[in-house]
């Protein structure tokens, strides 16, 4: 049997408590890692429902402009019978705008198919008039629109021209249309 000396068991201590001793240190800065990482994690989760506030609040914003714009413009020319909202849904973490455009009340599912095209003219050209005027930072008032009433039924086209003309007016904004209705022509016009 080897005989083994003080100095040997010494050096083999002493080996073990430097590693017992490092041991102890990267436990120690483990645990301050993970504590340090359970706060981030609050802090995100934190930050994540502000934003979410956030988000919610400019959606309900948007939806109030936007809806507000659009039933005011089918109402005007149409009558009272339609108006329009954007319902928002969460799918896969992100949130979904449907467009729902009604008439009396009731969701129309097809509205290409189930009412005139001239109700749906009407609705894309005040969403185009709500996204012009929410944009930001603001853009120069003009509209350049390509035969956008010509679905609209004649008997509707005189509330189409006065709400073109209320709309320049209140609004600022300048309209240059491209149309073959004689009825709607407004302001100078050129024939091309």
């Amino acid at each position: 049997m080897e005989e083994i000396s003080v100095k040997q068991i010494d050096i083999v201590v002493r080996n073990r408590y430097d590693k017992y001793t490092q041991g102890v240190a990267q436990y120690t800065r483990a645990k301050k890692q993970h504590k340090q990482a359970r706060t981030n994690r609050i802090v995100a989760k934190k930050g994540q429902v502000i934003l979410q506030q956030a988000s919610e609040q400019i959606q309900r914003q948007a939806h109030e402009q936007i809806a507000k714009t659009i039933t005011q413009c089918l109402q005007f020319v149409f009558g009272d019978s339609y108006s329009f909202c954007i319902k928002f849904e969460r799918k896969r973490n992100r949130t979904q705008a449907c467009l729902q455009l009604l008439k009396d009340g009731n969701i129309i599912a097809d509205p290409a198919n189930e009412d005139s095209g001239g109700v749906l003219s009407v609705a894309s050209f005040a969403l185009r008039l709500s996204c012009l005027f929410l944009h930001k930072p603001t853009l120069q008032k003009v509209l350049i629109l390509d035969e956008p009433f010509s679905h609209v039924s004649k008997k509707y086209l005189s509330r189409v021209r006065e709400l073109l003309e209320r709309l320049s007016q209140e609004f600022g904004c300048q309209i240059i249309m491209v149309t073959h209705i004689s009825e709607l022509q407004i302001g100078k016009v050129v024939e091309l």
